[in-house]
């Protein structure tokens, strides 16, 4: 058994016998003055209502009761072994496509909700490590900023989807800065960014945007969603119905397929690596 507070015990090594010498010395001092004042069963006639037996054992539980609050401020253990570790894990910022394009069936049931699962199997497999979650679409913003708690990551994971953000488009760069800027340069672990995205990306710049995380030594790891056969598009009412497939102009269904050579070139851009969601797991 230990103590978290031993200063209690020490202090009731003090207090305690002093509080038993002080009683002892009243009830000395009480009987020399029941002395004093005459013939002893005289005294003890006209205090007849005190107990002196009564009185004493009230005493007893004084003490004890003192002596067990002392104990419990003392804070005893049984069974506990307590070790100072210093914890360093990494510091990892996931990038989630919610781009429409993300909601093509060539991934079971859905390309992000494929991503959705390798993503919080990745959080559970690491737990030493903080993460943040970055989602994009036409434009990119910080959904959790670097964290601990699995709980409020899980829920973020869960509830992002393509509503999330009303611009439409695939700005893999900016998802790339955003992820970018959410780091902490004063935590010492290694610091990466993992994109999951079907890699559909005709905007911006991507290539430099990795290039630019790699030096300020930030990782970048993708992972690929989709065919490279691709699929259509679905398109749904405001009831979730399905309504339709996205078309061209010239009316012809899309298929959107899988960007692996644009993948795998921002994840070599970024000194990682890059993975299929089949693989990701």
């Amino acid at each position: 058994m230990s103590f978290a507070q031993p200063l209690y015990l020490y202090l009731g090594a003090v207090l305690l016998p002093g509080m038993i010498l002080f009683m002892v010395e009243v009830r000395r001092r009480r009987r020399h003055l029941s002395k004093r004042l005459g013939d002893p069963a005289f005294v003890q006639q006209l205090s007849g209502s005190r107990n002196p037996v009564a009185g004493f054992w009230r005493s007893v539980m004084w003490l004890l009761a003192c002596a067990a609050v002392l104990l419990a401020l003392a804070r005893p253990r049984w069974g506990e072994d307590s070790r100072s570790t210093t914890q360093r894990g990494a510091q990892i910022i996931i990038g989630l496509d919610v781009s429409p394009s993300m909601l093509a069936a060539d991934e079971a049931p859905t390309r992000l909700d494929r991503a959705k699962t390798a993503i919080r199997e990745m959080i559970a497999r690491s737990p030493g490590d903080q993460f943040g979650l970055v989602i994009f679409s036409g434009a990119s913003f910080t959904l959790v900023p670097l964290t601990s708690d699995r709980d409020v990551l899980f829920t973020a994971v869960e509830q992002a989807g393509v509503d999330s953000i009303s611009r439409r488009g695939t700005v893999l760069a900016d998802a790339i800065y955003t992820a970018a800027r959410g780091f902490n340069d004063e935590f010492p672990g290694q610091k990466a960014i993992v994109l999951f995205s079907d890699g559909e990306d005709t905007e911006t710049k991507p290539l430099s945007a990795a290039r630019y995380a790699a030096g300020r030594d930030i990782l970048i790891y993708t992972v690929g969603l989709g065919s490279p056969q691709g699929a259509p598009i679905p398109l749904y009412d405001a009831k979730g119905n399905l309504t339709g497939f996205k078309e061209d102009a010239q009316g012809n269904v899309i298929h959107s397929a899988v960007n692996e050579a644009l993948l795998r070139a921002i994840a070599e851009a970024g000194g990682g690596a890059y993975r299929h969601a089949s693989g990701a797991a």
